[in-house]
């Protein structure tokens, strides 16, 4: 069953798929190592992103201001999704202490920022 995406999301996996080619020296490293656990995953992640661009309609394009429609087996493109979804959270879940960090910061300066122009207001 095809499955139709907004510009939006289909940017989103291209771009994430774009990134994971960015893998290909990882890979080769860690088949010259031996490490042949690495090298399967890094593997699956490079053919998931040439199956959904090349055979799910995902595209090569950069962005797209159109809809887009995968339409991959839908055991195969869950299968792809469900990792995707994993890794992206893992990703997300990483990151967040150091956004959390980020905003409290921007925060501060924020507040310091406005208290200085109030106390300017009424100099």
């Amino acid at each position: 069953m095809p499955i139709d995406l907004s510009p939006k999301d289909r940017d989103a996996l291209f771009q994430r798929v774009l990134l994971d080619f960015s893998a290909f020296d990882d890979l080769q490293r860690f088949v010259g190592s031996g490490d042949l656990e690495q090298a399967y995953k890094i593997g699956r992640r490079l053919a998931d992103g040439f199956r959904l661009i090349a055979d799910g309609g995902l595209g090569w394009e950069q962005e797209t201001a159109a809809p887009t429609t995968l339409d991959l087996p839908q055991i195969d493109l869950r299968r792809i999704m469900i990792r995707m979804h994993d890794e992206a959270l893992a990703e997300w879940e990483g990151k967040r202490p150091e956004r959390e960090d980020t905003e409290r910061e921007w925060a501060e300066v924020t507040d310091t920022r406005d208290a200085c122009a109030s106390i300017l207001e009424r100099i």
